[in-house]
């Protein structure tokens, strides 16, 4: 990134563009893996505050000011080569995504929105946060988090961090469609992430929900035209089956929102832990 010296185009796209030419296979570009290795050390040595407030599996600031110019120079220098190419379907724009905190750069936009939803006026957003009031919308400071206090508050943050990520999405895709037009995209949510809420999948008490992250497919839908997912129908899984059992209740919801969400949308889901997941091995099975 930034340095018109890199090599990335031929060390890793064009012998991955070989291999789907050779055996006839279309590919789904995972794109967050790419900014890794020395161009991540390069990046850091320009941008040292750059990975403050980065999201799961997402090693960078999405709100940090040079980080789009990154993605810029990136698919400008990369993807003009591929234009055309009939090996590439498609792109998941982030694995197993999820942004609970932020930085600096993620307080600054947050005050600006609170702004404009309350029209800069403090009384109402006193109001609607009840006792945990600001003195003023530039004294905010933190993120509202599991357990606040004030669930105007949560609320809002929620609400914000969906609008937030929903715009780096369609940051993303637009800039590849300069580049390839009338490809599919999606970002792959893990399956509990639509369901964990106040209780867990086992129906007990739950300390954390994901409501906070920013995940909300319905918006998510509006942005992308795939609907992406990781339903790990494992057995012996969070589902609560037993082994040697298929865990197809967690599969079958989380299929059925997607659909009832975006009827005319395609799902993809390219991960299918139908044998074992981080949380479970059975090589024996």
């Amino acid at each position: 990134v930034d340095n018109p010296k890199s090599t990335y185009y031929k060390d890793k796209i064009v012998p991955f563009l070989q291999i789907c030419e050779k055996y006839n296979f279309t590919s789904f570009w995972l794109l967050n893996q790419t900014m890794k290795g020395q161009m991540k050390k390069n990046i850091l040595k320009r941008y040292p505050d750059i990975t403050n407030g980065s999201g799961n599996f997402c090693d960078y600031d999405i709100d940090h000011p040079a980080y789009r110019k990154l993605w810029r120079n990136f698919l400008a220098e990369n993807l003009p080569k591929v234009a055309g190419n009939p090996y590439i379907f498609a792109f998941d724009l982030q694995n197993e995504a999820g942004w609970k905190h932020g930085s600096r750069n993620t307080l600054i936009k947050f005050r600006k929105w609170l702004k404009k939803k309350y029209q800069n006026n403090i009384g109402k957003l006193k109001k609607n946060w009840g006792k945990e009031r600001p003195e003023g919308i530039n004294k905010i400071y933190g993120y509202p988090q599991n357990g606040d206090k004030s669930p105007g508050r949560f609320y809002d943050w929620c609400d914000f961090n969906e609008d937030r990520v929903c715009d780096h999405l369609s940051f993303l895709k637009n800039e590849i469609s300069k580049y390839l037009p009338g490809r599919g995209f999606s970002i792959k949510i893990a399956g509990e992430k639509s369901f964990t809420g106040s209780v867990t999948l086992h129906g007990k008490k739950n300390e954390r929900t994901h409501l906070n992250e920013g995940m909300n497919r319905e918006k998510i839908a509006q942005t992308l035209n795939i609907q992406g997912c990781d339903v790990r129908p494992v057995a012996a899984s969070r589902w609560g089956t037993h082994e040697y059992a298929f865990a197809w209740l967690g599969s079958a919801m989380t299929f059925d929102f997607m659909k009832s969400i975006a009827p005319d949308q395609p799902i993809m889901d390219n991960e299918w832990h139908s044998v074992d997941t981080v949380f479970y091995r059975n090589r024996n099975i």
